[in-house]
C-alpha cells in the first residue's frame, strides 16, 4: 500500500454479524480500520467504551448515541466525538449508515465513527431498505 488505495463500494463485500445489522469494511492496516456500518431501525449496539478517541459522521438515517449516559439524536451531516474510555452505545431509529474510523495500536483495536450513505429507498416512511433486505438478497442471510 505504498502508493494508497482507493475503493469503490460496490466493489467491497457487505456482510454481517446479525440480522439488522451490516459491514462493509473499505481499508484496515496495522494503525487503521475504515467501515460502513449499516443499522436497521431498532437495531442497538450496546454500551461499551474503547481506549482510544473516536469521532463520527452519520451519512444517512437517524441514531441515538448515548455517550457516557446522555443520548444524542443525530442524522445525515450530524458528527460526534467519543473521548477514549468514554462509555457509549448506538441504536438505529431510522435505516441507514455510518462510516466508522478506527485507530489501531497493535494490542487493542479501537473505534472512531465517521458515516456513509443512504440506502436505497422502498419504504416510504423511513426512505429506507431494510439491512437485512440487502443481506438476505446478496446471499448472507438465509
Amino acid at each position: 500500500m505504498a502508493a494508497g488505495e482507493a475503493a469503490r463500494a460496490a466493489d467491497v463485500e457487505l456482510t454481517s454479524s446479525r440480522p439488522g445489522v451490516g459491514l462493509r469494511v473499505f481499508f484496515k492496516t496495522e494503525t487503521i480500520k475504515l467501515q460502513e456500518v449499516f443499522f436497521d431501525a431498532g437495531e442497538v449496539a450496546a454500551g461499551h467504551a474503547h481506549k482510544e478517541d473516536q469521532a463520527g459522521y452519520i451519512v444517512s438515517g437517524r441514531f441515538e448515541f448515548t455517550l457516557d449516559g446522555t443520548p444524542h439524536e443525530l442524522g445525515a451531516g450530524d458528527a460526534y466525538l467519543i473521548p477514549g474510555g468514554v462509555s457509549h452505545a448506538v441504536k438505529g431509529l431510522e435505516t441507514g449508515s455510518y462510516v466508522l474510523f478506527s485507530a489501531l495500536s497493535s494490542k487493542n483495536p479501537t473505534t472512531m465513527m465517521i458515516p456513509a450513505r443512504t440506502v436505497a429507498s422502498s419504504t416510504p416512511a423511513s426512505g429506507a431498505v431494510s439491512i437485512s433486505a440487502s443481506l438476505e438478497r446478496a446471499g448472507h442471510l438465509q
